[in-house]
This record gives structure tokens, sequence and C-alpha cells, in this order.
């Protein structure tokens, strides 16, 4: 078998493995456009709560992968991360009617985007996906995140968390 071949057969499973994670994406995201605001509440605030559980743990597993930052500094940011933005959020709406302009007759509507792809910094591995997470529920989208190679372990036992604990 030539390298050629080799390549271009490692990258057909590459887009394979792409594509049945984007349509799993995909399934999800329509999923939620069914949500109620009070459906996408109830499922975010249990998100937060694991997040600010996890801080800690979180913050250790990134710093001894990617050998970079302080460990309180890493903490910190995982819980600002979460319970700074839920703040921020947990009373707005994201879903139906959010605002009105009865002098022009218009009513603004919250419609998700569907699938929102996202880069995983090394540098913050863990608390930019517990925000984007976050925020991603709370409008309603599916997320899919690539970690930086050097953060691979921390992001897998990050995700698998955030399943279990569905």
């Amino acid at each position: 078998m030539s390298t050629s071949t080799i390549v271009s057969s490692q990258s057909e499973e590459r887009i394979a493995y792409l594509e049945g994670i984007v349509s799993q994406a995909r399934a999800a995201a329509a999923v939620f456009t069914q949500y109620t605001q009070e459906d996408v509440d109830r499922i975010v605030k249990p998100m937060v709560l694991a997040g600010l559980e996890q801080a800690q743990y979180l913050a250790r597993l990134a710093v001894e992968e990617t050998k970079l930052g302080v460990l309180e500094d890493k903490a910190l940011k995982n819980m600002v991360a979460t319970e700074f933005v839920y703040d921020y959020v947990k009373d707005k709406r994201t879903v139906g009617p959010i605002r009105e302009f009865p002098e022009r007759g218009l009513v603004e509507v919250a419609e998700p985007i569907g699938v929102i792809f996202s880069l995983t910094p090394i540098t913050n591995p863990t608390s930019t996906v517990l925000f984007k997470c976050i925020m991603a529920i709370k409008t309603r989208n599916a997320a899919i995140f690539s970690p930086h190679p050097n953060a691979v372990t921390v992001a897998r036992r990050l995700y698998g968390s955030c399943m279990r604990r569905r």
C-alpha cells in the first residue's frame, strides 16, 4: 500500500468521523429548538453547580497537562466562567419573544443558530469550555469543541464529566 493510499484512507476516516460528530450535534440542536425557557434554565443551573464543584479539580488537570498557569488562577477562572457568567445570564430570556418595540410594531424573537464550533486554547482549556457550554445551552445551541493538542486529556475528562452529569 502506498503512502498516498494510507493518507487518503486516514483522511476519509477522519472526514467520516467529523461528519458523524456534526450530524449528532445537528440532531441535538434540533431537539433544543423545542425547549422552553423553563427547560433551558432547568438544565443550565446544574451545569453551573457542576462547574463550580469541579473548578479546583479541572484547574489541577489543566495545569498538569499543559504545564501552563497557576493552579489557583485556573480554579478562579473556572469559577468566574461558571458563577459570574451564570449570574449575568440566569434571568435573561433566550427563548421566544425577548423584547418588544410597540412604537414600531416589532417583536425581537430569540432563535438558536444550531451548531457552534469552538477551538479551545491551551491557556484556558477548562474555563473556555465551561462558559461556552453554559452560553450554548442557554441559547439552545449545540456545541462542538476542538481542544488544543496539548490539552486533549483534560478536555476528554471535562467533556466526559459533563456527559455523566446530564
